[in-house]
């Protein structure tokens, strides 16, 4: 024990010499290596943090992490100059040291002070200190006195127009400028924006925040301001006369699908086809590329509309997600006014729209060679054939063949077998939902599609073969504020076991899952919602939330009772083949924590149940939870946790499954140099079974005991990200086995690294692509 803790803390030791020694290595002569920023404030309110205020510091510190300048350590191993290749790789992959500079860090300060300007601190002092540490390295303090804030006194608006002072006067209860809050700039920003998007809501379609602005009168006020909100109308004194503040109804919408510019321009004006539809012209080169109706169906700006802000960008968000449109470009021209009625003239003025539609190619293929994430060590292989405008009307099919081989280790041995898996599936997407229900208006909101899909499976393990068949349809939509859905009306499997070992079929044949390894027929109704919110730097949390729930059987159930009767075990059967009965649900939550460029924190929580009844005493394999692999707990190979702390199963292979998994993440990335990451990360769960069984003691799942069961690993991960996907080589370590015995005076009670001795089957090495969760 003594021997290990010396081993790791010599380790560590060294590295920390080794990165303070070397730190100043390439720091030339007379310079100093910038060791550290500190920011130390006085009166700084509870929304500004002092890592905002960093982001306004022009020279910060190499990147440490856990205290380790790891790029500048590897731009160190080479010479200030090298002059062979790999010593030049070493520069371009490391960071160059961070040399101070005076002129950077005044810059700064002034960065800092206009800052806190613009967050109505106008009164603030900034300060800047310097501390050389050693001969060859400086540290910088800056240091921040907020004084006393600007506050909002009172809001005012100055609009020169009739019609768009209406508006703005009429929504003024949605500012967002009130009175006793701080003069900041975000604030005046915000409402300049929230204005302008209300008057191009309107049809006043070329305001923008650039043409708003704001006048702060302090006068006779300390530390308080009476705000105005100014729109000139410069149309009459303006020259040419300005158009700012008009109003606009489109007068006739052009589209051009499949447009290219080279191709009009040297087009014969025979060849130009011009159709009718809807009130729509649509001019292109012979038959339109696309259906007139499925086009009339996108677009929510119409001929004789309002020219609202919100219309176009509608239109443009339901044409791009068609798989037929790669790129569109919306273009208006304003046209002379033609009021027949001089006395009362139209508020609106005439403007005539053009719509470009790019096309991508409509056909496809695509051949890729993966790394297989499943927890296991193999390769992946997926050739696919695309068409992305079937019959004219953005219909999307896809035929895709898929092979896969993994390596699977046998417990305790060094030996390993293949699980072979090869497949092939054809899906068609069709924009809007298939059904005899008007849906034209939930269309517009929603982006609905149809899929339809056929698949077949075979999969060879060491234990049995398998080969699932089925076929199904689906629809999905989504809003443009993250929240997507999924209903699968009807989906049906046919499941074919073949090929059990006599050590297998001994094992499940003890258990209630000898009926999930079943022939059987899997019949499927879910539902899908899930909300997806990305965390950035400027808005550092994110969040994504995913809810499914499926039945099976129920239906089929119905008209079994009344039609037919139970084989010998009890279940009824549709041509020969008994059916599967069940409701099966889970939630999996993240949340993502930007906590500075380049390191965030993420979680997730997940958790699921499935409840086999009536036809069946067990749910089917494929619907069942494990526990493991890459994605789960990583401590563990992909379906060797649980159930539960049983303990004694004599399978070869890993594969244990169960009927409810709960599972908890986090981990800490961070970027470390070029384009590699770093994680740390802790995992927690495992999977149970509902009933109890005599053959497999502690397996099921109890209130009183199962905190108990839950299984902790804990390691740390390297990634490659390469922008378009992300490799990921993870390490995890257990810390927590409920398969252990619980009076092991080896285990019980050290939650510590080094705190027992670990065996080779205490630890899992883990290939992916992209991020765990």
């Amino acid at each position: 024990m003594k021997r290990r803790i010396t081993l790791a803390t010599t380790i560590i030791a060294t590295l920390l010499a080794m990165n303070g020694c070397r730190a100043t290595r390439n720091v030339p002569q007379d310079q100093y290596l910038l060791s550290s920023v500190k920011i130390v404030t006085q009166g700084k309110p509870d929304d500004i943090n002092k890592g905002t205020i960093k982001r306004y510091v022009r020279q910060l510190p190499n990147r440490r992490i856990l205290g380790l300048r790891i790029g500048l350590g590897i731009y160190n191993l080479a010479r200030p100059t090298p002059r062979y290749k790999f010593g030049q790789w070493l520069h371009r992959i490391g960071d160059p040291p961070v040399i101070y500079d005076a002129a950077l860090t005044e810059q700064s300060r002034e960065n800092i002070r206009l800052f806190l300007n613009g967050k109505g601190f106008y009164n603030c002092i900034v300060q800047d200190t310097t501390y050389k540490i050693g001969d060859r390295r400086i540290a910088v303090e800056y240091r921040v006195s907020f004084g006393t804030p600007t506050l909002i006194d009172t809001v005012r608006y100055a609009v020169q127009d009739t019609a768009a002072a209406r508006f703005v006067h009429a929504k003024r209860h949605k500012s967002v400028l009130r009175p006793g809050e701080r003069l900041d700039n975000t604030l005046l920003d915000a409402e300049r924006t929230r204005v302008a998007n209300l008057l191009r809501a309107e049809g006043f379609y070329n305001v923008s925040s650039d043409n708003i602005g704001f006048l702060a009168d302090t006068l006779g006020q300390p530390h308080h301001a009476a705000l105005t909100l100014r729109i000139p109308n410069p149309s009459q004194s303006s020259t040419p006369p300005s158009n700012i503040l008009r109003r606009y109804r489109v007068d006739s919408l052009t589209i051009y699908p499949n447009y290219s510019p080279q191709q009009f321009n040297s087009a014969d004006s025979s060849a130009i086809r011009t159709t009718h539809y809807h009130g729509l012209r649509i001019v292109s080169l012979g038959k339109p590329s696309l259906r007139p109706r499925v086009i009339n169906e996108q677009l929510a700006l119409k001929p004789d509309s309002i020219l609202r802000s919100s219309l176009v960008e509608r239109s443009n968000s339901n044409l791009q997600r068609l798989a037929a449109v790669q790129y569109t470009a919306f273009d208006f021209q304003e046209k002379p006014d033609r009021d027949t009625n001089p006395t009362h003239p139209s508020p609106f003025h005439p403007i005539d729209g053009n719509v470009y539609l790019i096309q991508p190619k409509n056909q496809a293929y695509n051949v890729e060679v993966l790394l297989t994430t499943s927890g296991s060590i193999g390769m992946e292989g997926n050739v696919s054939y695309t068409h992305r405008n079937l019959f004219r009307g953005a219909e999307k099919l896809e035929i895709s063949f898929t092979s896969k081989i993994e390596a699977l280790r046998k417990r305790n041995t060094s030996s390993y077998r293949t699980i072979l898996e090869l497949g092939g599936q054809l899906t068609l997407e069709l924009p809007g939902l298939l059904l005899p229900l008007p849906s034209r208006r939930f269309a517009q909101y929603t982006h609905p599609q149809t899929m339809i899909s056929l698949a077949y499976n075979y999969q060879r393990r060491p234990d049995y073969t398998r080969t699932i068949a089925s076929a199904g349809f689906s629809y999905s939509w989504k809003n443009n504020f993250g929240l997507s859905q999924a209903l699968t009306p009807a989906e049906a499997n046919v499941v074919h076991i073949l090929n059990i070992t006599e050590n297998f079929a001994e094992h499940i044949r003890q258990t209630y899952l000898g009926y999930s390894y079943q022939r059987q027929i899997i019949t499927v109704t879910s539902y899908s919602l899930g909300y997806a919110k990305t965390a950035t730097t400027d808005r550092p949390h994110g969040v994504a939330f995913k809810f499914n729930v499926e039945l099976s059987g129920n239906t089929l159930y119905g008209f079994s009772k009344w039609l037919s009767k139970p084989n010998e075990n009890g279940q009824y059967e549709i041509a020969g083949l008994p059916f599967s009965q069940y409701v099966r649900t889970d939630i999996n939550t993240t949340y993502s924590y930007v906590m500075t460029e380049g390191q965030t924190l993420a979680m997730r929580l997940y958790g699921g149940i499935g409840v086999p009844y009536l036809n069946s005493k067990a749910l089917p394999f494929e619907k069942r939870f494990f526990e493991g692999g890459a994605n789960g707990v990583r401590a563990w190979n992909a379906r060797d946790l649980g159930p539960g702390a049983y303990t004694k199963d004599q399978l070869t292979y890993p594969n244990q499954t169960g009927d409810i998994k709960l599972e908890a993440n986090i981990e800490f990335r961070s970027h470390l140099f070029w384009k590699f990451e770093s994680a740390l990360f802790v995992d927690a769960g495992n999977i149970w079974i509902l009933r109890e069984e005599t053959s497999r003691p502690g397996a099921d799942f109890k209130v009183s005991s199962f905190i108990q069961q839950v299984a902790i690993g804990y390691g740390a991960g390297l990634r490659l990200n390469l922008g378009f996907f992300i490799l990921r080589l993870d390490a995890g370590l257990r810390l927590h086995d409920p398969a252990d015995a619980s009076d092991s005076e080896e285990t019980k009670g050290h939650w510590l690294p080094f705190e027992r001795p670990y065996g080779k089957q205490d630890w899992a090495l883990h290939f992916g692509v992209g991020y765990p969760f």
